[in-house]
């Protein structure tokens, strides 16, 4: 009887210790996966959780492996970091004050890639993006898939193929400056309708400023489009087909480009309150280019005329 009561405590005691096991096992797992804002500094060392102040990574890549989805990355101090790629919904933001440069190290590479699911989010706040030579095929922001990207306060420059292309389902882009790029911002899509939404944005001396084609959906508010060699807003078709594109203009100003607003065959794009001068080519169109009856398109070269008009509703 003894016997069989201490067998029975032991049982016990040990089954005890296996559930605290466990449980410390789980507590230990939980805690390491919750990162739900992590730091980099140009200084920092990619090691651990980067989730202290103190003990930074190196590599905004590393934060990002270590950081939670729906999570933060903040750059704590001004420097040169690498690029990255972005495959969770995530906010990364430069600290107030912070120059932090983006820098692309390769021929024909991306600065930032972001390829999420197609519900997830990214935010990317105070970013420079910069490539320093002229390799071809680079590009500063490539969303190629994923539900929304937003690109706030950053500045953009130097790349042969696009500051930023987006094929993903919403890109947003406010208070932006993408200079010295073949595209400011292509917006093309890949079987699907992509759309996007530019404010307080300038677009300036590269190919064209927007150009939209195969189903994108483009809307730019406030939004100046100055000293581009082809056109300041441009919708057409791409060479393999697609859908027709359409733009929508408010309020935005196309200066001293080759084309101020130039809508190809097939395509719409819808100007309202803006202004066309100084271009060698105000309008031109083979597609519908409509103007609400209160543009101002003067001072070009060649001034051109909308293909027709629409009414406020």
């Amino acid at each position: 009887m003894k016997t069989e009561s201490l067998n029975l405590l032991f049982a016990r005691l040990a089954l005890n210790v296996v559930l605290s096991i466990a449980a410390m096992l789980s507590f230990a797992v939980f805690a390491q996966a919750q990162n739900p804002r992590t730091y980099v500094s140009a200084s920092g060392t990619d090691a651990g959780n980067c989730d202290q102040l103190a003990q930074p990574c190196r590599l905004v890549g590393y934060a990002l492996s270590v950081v939670d989805a729906r999570g933060e990355v903040v750059i704590l101090d001004s420097g040169y970091y690498r690029p990255f790629l972005v495959n969770k919904s995530v906010t990364i933001a430069a600290a107030p004050g912070v120059y932090a440069q983006i820098q692309i190290t390769e021929e024909g590479g991306t600065a930032i890639q972001v390829a999420t699911a197609a519900r997830d989010y990214v935010v990317l706040r105070g970013l420079t993006v910069h490539s320093p030579g002229g390799d071809a095929g680079q590009i500063g922001i490539h969303f190629s898939t994923g539900g929304a990207l937003h690109v706030e306060n950053c500045t953009i420059n130097g790349f042969t193929l696009s500051g930023i292309t987006s094929s993903g389902a919403e890109l947003f882009v406010k208070d932006t400056t993408i200079r010295n790029s073949n595209y400011s911002v292509h917006i093309v899509g890949n079987g699907n309708i992509p759309r996007a939404v530019l404010e307080n944005c300038r677009l300036e001396n590269g190919t064209h400023g927007i150009h939209a084609s195969s189903n994108a959906r483009v809307t730019a508010k406030n939004t100046t489009a100055a000293g581009n060699s082809g056109s300041g807003f441009l919708a057409s078709l791409p060479v393999n087909g697609g859908g027709a594109a359409e733009m929508n203009l408010e309020n935005c100003v196309s200066s001293h480009n080759g084309t101020g607003i130039n809508a190809n065959v097939n395509t719409t794009i819808r100007v309202s309150n803006s202004t066309v001068t100084g271009n060698t080519t105000g309008l031109t169109h083979n597609g519908a280019l409509l103007s609400r009856y209160n543009n101002t398109v003067e001072g070009n070269t060649f001034n051109g005329n909308f293909s027709g008009f629409f009414a406020a509703k």
